[in-house]
């Protein structure tokens, strides 16, 4: 697979309309804008990583909040032109390093059950399934699986080592 040329970056003010319209497109229950801007503006200790492509338009992006040693990854999505790509692992595993390097130590997201291929990939960056919520999701409703990751002080992702 030839290596797709992409940027990662902050995402700022200018970014919320992309991000929305980028949510939109891939979530039966997509965030507002508003929660974009909330996010962007580090609400909570809230990150938001941009990814561009080569013009520069926004085609992915990963939501995080840190608390404690935690990271706890709240949305990410890809544009649907651009999956099947290897995107979705790299950006993740930036954001997880970026975490790590602020003291994250571990990480957590949930992912709708049926998501099938979102939780191979969170399994194949070395999540491990931790917990289920019944009906979690709604439009439609859905479980969610928790998964975890543990991180190492230099941001290597590390396969469940050291998760409770």
């Amino acid at each position: 697979m030839t290596a797709v040329p992409v940027s990662l970056e902050a995402a700022g003010p200018d970014d919320v309309a992309a991000l929305a319209a980028l949510e939109k497109a891939a979530s039966s229950h997509p965030w507002t804008a508003q929660h974009f801007a909330g996010a962007v503006g580090g609400r909570a200790g809230e990150r938001v990583v941009v990814l561009r492509d080569a013009q520069r338009a926004a085609i992915g992006y990963c939501v995080w909040q840190e608390v404690a040693d935690e990271a706890h990854i709240h949305n990410v999505a890809i544009a649907p032109s651009h999956r099947r790509q290897g995107l979705g692992r790299r950006l993740i595993a930036v954001c997880l390093g970026l975490a790590a390097a602020r003291q994250a130590r571990r990480a957590f997201l949930d992912v709708r059950e049926g998501n099938i291929a979102a939780r191979s990939l969170y399994r194949r960056l070395g999540f491990r399934e931790v917990g289920f919520r019944a009906r979690y999701y709604f439009d439609p409703v859905e479980s969610a699986v928790l998964m975890e990751l543990a991180l190492d002080a230099n941001g290597i992702l590390k396969s469940g080592e050291g998760a409770c």
